[in-house]
């Protein structure tokens, strides 16, 4: 067993947690997905721990995480999913937490399309919004007509807060008038 040296620390971890994070954190491919799936088998169990390892700078261990994390598919990590779209300085993370949100169709929705509305998102957002709103249902897209013209907003050139923020209100208001 390889693996880089942990930038993180371990120390409140159980001994059962630190060995599994080990094995996240291990250069050999098979040994990695062996260590994540013990903690998607952990299901609820294992998101504190999870989260807590998603402040290291290695990338292959965060994305290990994010990747039980969307297995698990809890709704308590749609948050974590989210600020993972927008902050995250790695692109397949920020795509990974995207895929992460989908899985919850439009449970993740309301959230994503708020974030949208309040603030002044950067370009990543953007990118990783479309790749959720791309995922949900076709029952979804019928339901809610202004999906389409915010995702094809999200994929253009010309993608502002100014052009993207009331397209995401309009999505809020067809969701208000026939909830989820």
């Amino acid at each position: 067993m390889k693996h880089e040296e942990l930038d993180i620390d371990l120390k409140e971890f159980p001994e059962r947690i630190k060995k599994l994070v080990l094995l996240l954190n291990d250069s050999n491919g098979l040994t990695r997905e062996s260590g994540r799936a013990k903690f998607v088998a952990m299901d609820g169990e294992a998101i504190t721990y999870l989260e807590h390892l998603l402040i290291t700078n290695q990338d292959t261990l965060r994305w290990e995480a994010v990747k039980a994390l969307e297995e698990i598919a809890d709704k308590s990590s749609i948050p974590v999913f989210l600020r993972l779209m927008e902050r995250d300085p790695s692109g397949d993370i920020r795509e990974l937490a995207a895929k992460g949100l989908a899985r919850f169709g439009h449970l993740g929705l309301v959230p994503l399309l708020e974030e949208l509305i309040k603030r002044d998102p950067i370009e990543w957002i953007y990118e990783t919004a479309s790749l959720v709103l791309r995922r949900l249902s076709k029952q979804d897209h019928e339901k809610y007509p202004a999906i389409k013209p915010l995702t094809d907003a999200l994929l253009s050139d010309d993608r502002t807060g100014v052009r993207i923020r009331p397209l995401a209100e309009k999505v809020l208001e067809e969701i208000e008038e026939k909830p989820l």
